[in-house]
């Protein structure tokens, strides 16, 4: 025959199972979405991290360029000479790294440092913007080269940029 069920020996209700189920699947959409975020994490780390090697690797290698060659217009060839892996891959000066495609800008100016006097500035477009001043003391005014380098690529819905700088004197000949 049947036996009557007590209270207390009663299962779940259905209720009580949704509600069970509902907060297991909060739980798990919100682990996730934590992983989610932390990839993205990851991979926003891995390209500045490559950016900053790059833009350092390229730095380094214009060590090496000749000083006559570190030119507004020909530095980037003299260094890609130099430096094979820094070759470009496409328009522009691109590198592809770690699965990043990198996109680089450098620019070249030469500093008259006024610590040996100041020289004649014939072609100014060949100097920084903060080497202004002039005069007659010093017969060779390009005392150094700041190099500026910009390496840019996309992440994360937007363009990354890192930024660089250095500066090369005339030892390097």
């Amino acid at each position: 025959m049947f036996r009557r069920c007590r209270a207390e020996d009663r299962g779940f209700t259905i209720i009580e199972v949704m509600v069970a189920v509902l907060l297991l699947a909060i739980g798990l959409l919100a682990a996730v979405s934590l992983v989610d975020a932390a990839n993205r994490g990851t991979s926003t780390n891995d390209g500045r991290a490559g950016a900053t090697n790059l833009a350092r690797r390229v730095l380094e290698a214009a060590h090496l360029v000749p000083y006559a060659s570190l030119t507004p217009t020909g530095s980037a060839a003299a260094i890609q000479s130099i430096a094979p892996d820094l070759a470009t891959s496409g328009s522009g000066w691109t590198v592809r790294r770690q699965g990043f495609r990198y996109t680089l800008t450098l620019n070249e100016c030469a500093v008259d440092d006024p610590a040996d006097g100041l020289g004649v500035h014939t072609d100014s477009s060949l100097f920084c913007s903060d080497s202004t001043g002039t005069g007659t003391a010093d017969s060779a005014p390009q005392d150094y080269k700041r190099l500026s380098l910009s390496v840019q690529w996309p992440g994360a819905g937007r363009t990354q940029t890192v930024k660089e700088a250095a500066i090369v004197g005339p030892s390097n000949d």
